[in-house]
């Protein structure tokens, strides 16, 4: 008799130790699925002309996690988890954000923020917010250059900027030797400003 009552109390005690860890890892299991990386891929794009942007920052929020679109405007990122939180910024563009909710192809679509862009100026190799210049800054538009009659881009800013001393040397197309001063003569070796092109010296 005693065995026996043995034997049933080892047999409840098994069932109450199975029935209480099945949920235990049902639980971790399900922590764990959610939890689990996922990486995104997508391409952003122009809103209005739908060309890919490239150098676009992408970020999974509250982390240090971030990539930038390539030359197609792609991008590929993992996220720590299923509802992470993308973060979509480009300078002159409104800000973005986007919850994954499990999907792991994002394409986005952005729109210029014209009042944002007015708040910048490009300065050397870098921007500076308006509010924190210190220098002058002048901006020539294309309505103010596009119906002059001359021939290179050098003679089309003379006269449209205060500062700015644009003199010929010679007539000869292609060759008319102008040289560019910035509140004249700055320095002893060479006083020709830097002139940048999308980066290009």
């Amino acid at each position: 008799m005693e065995t026996m009552k043995i034997r049933f109390y080892y047999i409840l005690m098994c069932i109450i130790f199975l029935f209480s860890v099945a949920p235990m890892n049902s639980f971790a299991e399900g922590n764990e699925s959610h939890q689990q990386a996922v990486t995104v891929k997508g391409v952003v794009t122009e809103n209005s002309t739908a060309e890919p942007l490239i150098g676009v920052s992408v970020a999974v929020k509250g982390t240090g996690i971030g990539v930038a679109t390539g030359a197609d405007g792609s991008y590929t990122i993992n996220a720590p988890n299923k509802d992470a939180i993308l973060t979509f910024s480009y300078l002159g563009y409104a800000y973005q954000e986007v919850k994954l909710d499990g999907r792991t192809t994002i394409d986005i679509s952005m729109e210029e923020d014209s009042q944002l862009l007015d708040e910048v100026v490009v300065v050397a190799y870098g921007t500076q917010k308006k509010g924190s210049m210190t220098s002058s800054v002048s901006t020539i538009g294309a309505k103010e250059i596009a119906n002059r009659p001359v021939m290179n881009l050098s003679s089309t800013l003379a006269g449209t900027a205060s500062g700015v001393q644009i003199t010929q040397g010679r007539g000869t197309p292609g060759d008319e030797s102008v040289s560019i001063r910035v509140r004249g003569t700055g320095s002893f070796n060479n006083s020709d400003p830097l002139i940048l092109v999308d980066g290009v010296v």
